[in-house]
C-alpha cells in the first residue's frame, strides 16, 4: 500500500463583511460572513465560480482539507495493458524469476570473454586488440 496526501473536501470561506447567499445548480447555499461551510472541491469551485486570476481577492475562499488515504500499488505492464498488485507478480508475468536479481555481463567484443563489470571490459580491451589484431604482412625485402 502507498500513502497518497490528497483532498477531496474543502472549506469554502465567506470573507466578505456580509452574508452570500446563491443558488447553483439547483442547490441553495448560504454562507454567514466570515463563516466557512464544508463542501467538495468540484461544488466549492462551481460556488465561486471561475479562477478569478493571480493575486485578484475573491470573497470566496478554498482552503483544501489535507487527507491521507491509502491507495494500493498497481504494476503495470505497459506492452499488454494488464495489472498486478505485486512486483513479483509483474516479473512473473514478463517470464522473470522474482527472486534472482540479474547481473549484466560485459562481453568482449574482440575475443568473447565476459567480465562483470565495464571497468574490468575497458581495461582489458586494448590488450586483447593487441592480441588479437590481424599482423599486417611484412613488407618484402629489397634485392
Amino acid at each position: 500500500m502507498a500513502v497518497e496526501t490528497t483532498y477531496r473536501k474543502v472549506k469554502l470561506w465567506n470573507r466578505h463583511s456580509e452574508d452570500f447567499s446563491q443558488v447553483v445548480k439547483g442547490d441553495k447555499i448560504h454562507i454567514p460572513a466570515g463563516k466557512s461551510i464544508t463542501v467538495s472541491r468540484r461544488q466549492a469551485l462551481d460556488i465561486r465560480g471561475h479562477y478569478p486570476g493571480k493575486n485578484v481577492k475573491t470573497k470566496l475562499e478554498i482552503e483544501p482539507i489535507l487527507e491521507t488515504i491509502d491507495v494500493p500499488e498497481e504494476w503495470l505492464d505497459h506492452k499488454t495493458g494488464r495489472t498486478f498488485s505485486s512486483r513479483e507478480a509483474l516479473l512473473r508475468h514478463l517470464g522473470v524469476d522474482p527472486g534472482t536479481k540479474a547481473k549484466p555481463d560485459f562481453d568482449c567484443v574482440v575475443c568473447g570473454s565476459k567480465f562483470k563489470s565495464k571497468d574490468e571490459l575497458l581495461g582489458h580491451l586494448p590488450e586483447c586488440v593487441r592480441k588479437h589484431a590481424p599482423k599486417e604482412a611484412a613488407p618484402a625485402a629489397k634485392k
